[in-house]
C-alpha cells in the first residue's frame, strides 16, 4: 500500500507540541535551562556558593582558577541538564530545600540558588503539569488517530509516562528494536516457513 501525508516528529518536538496544546507552553529545552545559558548562570552563582570544596578547587590563582570556574559550571550545566529528563524528583526537593539524596554535596544548594533566580517551571515541572493536564483533555489536544512510535531505545520515565497518559485516550503502537542479536526468522527452516504461509493462505500455493 501507500503512506503518505504523516507527520514525523522527533519525541522532544512531538512533546512541545503536545504541551503548546494541552497548556499553552513549551515542556521541553525551555531556553533558561538550556545547557548553553545555564552554565552561565552558574559560573555566576559559584562566586556566591558558600561550599569549602568548591572553594578549595577553585583554588587562588588567577589564570587557572577561571578555567577551572569555567570548565566546573560547564561540568554541573550538563549534570543538571540530564537531571531535567531523568531526575525532576530531585529537582523538586532540591528548590524546596530538601535532600532526597542525603548525599551532603553543594548540588542541592546551587540547584535551589538557580530554580530561584530563574524562577521559571523547568521541564520536569512542565511534564508533570502536562500529565494533569492529560488526565481529562479536551478533545481538540489528542486527535483520534493512532501515534506510532517507531525505535526507540529507551524513553526517559516521565516521558513513557506521557506516553501512558495518551494511550488512554487513543492508541499508541511502538515498534522497538528487537534485542536479540540473532536473526528470528532463521530460527525456523524454510520448509516449516512454506506450511505456516500454506496454512494462513491454502490458495498461496496455486
Amino acid at each position: 500500500g501507500i503512506v503518505a501525508n504523516l507527520r514525523i516528529e522527533l519525541p522532544s518536538e512531538w512533546l512541545d507540541r503536545l504541551a503548546l496544546a494541552a497548556l499553552g507552553e513549551e515542556a521541553v529545552a525551555l531556553r533558561p535551562y538550556r545547557r548553553d545559558i545555564l552554565r552561565w548562570r552558574i559560573h555566576e552563582c559559584l562566586g556566591d556558593l558558600d561550599d569549602a570544596r568548591v572553594a578549595a578547587y577553585l583554588g587562588d590563582s588567577g589564570g587557572s582558577r577561571a578555567q577551572r570556574r569555567f570548565q566546573l559550571a560547564e561540568r554541573l550545566a550538563r549534570i543538571y541538564t540530564r537531571y531535567l529528563v531523568y531526575r525532576p524528583d530531585w529537582l523538586r526537593e532540591w528548590a524546596s530545600g530538601r535532600d532526597p539524596t542525603r548525599s551532603g554535596t553543594f548540588l542541592a544548594p546551587l540547584w535551589k540558588m538557580l530554580h530561584r533566580q530563574i524562577d521559571l517551571p523547568h521541564r520536569g515541572e512542565m511534564i508533570a503539569r502536562l500529565l494533569s493536564a492529560l488526565e481529562k483533555p479536551a478533545a481538540d489536544v489528542l486527535g483520534a488517530e493512532p501515534l506510532h512510535v517507531f525505535g526507540l531505545a529507551h524513553l526517559a520515565p516521565t516521558e513513557l509516562d506521557v506516553l501512558r497518559a495518551v494511550a488512554r485516550h487513543r492508541p499508541v503502537v511502538l515498534y522497538v528494536p528487537d534485542p536479540c542479536r540473532e536473526f528470528w526468522g532463521g530460527l525456523r527452516s524454510d520448509r516449516q516457513r512454506l506450511r505456516e504461509l500454506l496454512r494462513e493462505d491454502p490458495d498461496a500455493a496455486a
